[in-house]
């Protein structure tokens, strides 16, 4: 799983949208509050870890069946 409950007030201040609905901010406002974003070497691209303020994520290869992919993902996860 790649999410965990915030406990923390702080850290929950930094994920948080101003609108206080629970939700991970983006990348660069991330990046704006202090995480450190680092490129993983190996490891799939769901191999998303964080420790100590920094994210380390896996490259993502785009390919010719890339996009369709990614597309048939989204329709699983919403049936």
């Amino acid at each position: 799983m790649l999410l965990r409950p915030l406990h923390d007030e702080a850290m929950m201040s930094l994920l948080t949208w101003p609108s206080g609905t629970g939700w991970i901010q983006s990348a660069t406002e991330q990046k704006e509050a202090g995480v450190v974003f680092k490129q993983k070497r190996q490891g799939n691209f769901i191999d998303v870890t964080f420790n100590n303020e920094v994210v380390e994520i896996p490259v993502l290869c785009i390919y010719e069946n890339t996009f369709p992919i990614f597309k048939n993902l989204i329709a699983l996860e919403q049936c």
